[in-house]
């Protein structure tokens, strides 16, 4: 009798021991995958939000770059040997950006963003002008973002077609629309 007892206490230790089932780790296997899927969509905009950041740092010290040349001078200047109105064609850090002297007559250096590049147009008679800064689209931190662009006029309002621009600020898609 204290055999058998022995016996049926023992087997149930060893079947104790065994460890966890198939079932239950598959459940818990789906249970992170269905975790992950919610909450990594939700990462991503977080990340590009703090990349942007990088354009209104720098197109806000672009601006105060124009004010201080245009008090002397007559007006803004133009700063880009690319097309500042084109994303296909825009200023890149590889070759077609203003160059360093040039970025010199705002009291800078020319911006090497790591996640953007940057130029700065105005009209003919320099009266008014848009920094923009445009996505990468190539490179280790080339995203979904790649070809949009960020911009901020004379008056301070940022405006352009990237989609995580705040909505507080002008988002026409086409700066000259923005005061």
């Amino acid at each position: 009798m204290k055999e058998n007892i022995l016996q049926v206490l023992l087997k149930n230790r060893k079947q104790r021991l065994s460890g966890f089932t198939l079932a239950e780790l598959l459940i818990v296997i789906v249970i992170l995958g269905v975790l992950g899927a919610i909450a990594l969509p939700k990462y991503f905009p977080q990340s590009e939000k703090s990349r942007l950041s990088e354009s209104f740092e720098i197109l806000g010290a672009i601006r105060k770059g124009q004010e201080a040349y245009r008090l002397t001078t007559p007006g803004f200047t133009y700063l880009s040997m690319g097309d500042c109105n084109s994303p296909a064609n825009a200023p890149t850090s590889q070759g077609n950006s203003a160059n360093a002297n040039q970025w010199a007559r705002l009291g800078m250096d020319r911006p090497a963003g790591q996640f953007f590049d940057f130029c700065t147009r105005s009209d003919s008679p320099y009266t008014t002008f848009v920094a923009y800064a445009y996505r990468k689209s190539s490179g280790p931190f080339g995203s979904t973002y790649g070809t949009k662009y960020v911009g901020i006029t004379q008056t301070g309002f940022f405006c352009g077609d990237h989609p995580l621009i705040p909505t507080s600020v002008c988002q026409s898609g086409t700066c000259s629309a923005c005061p």
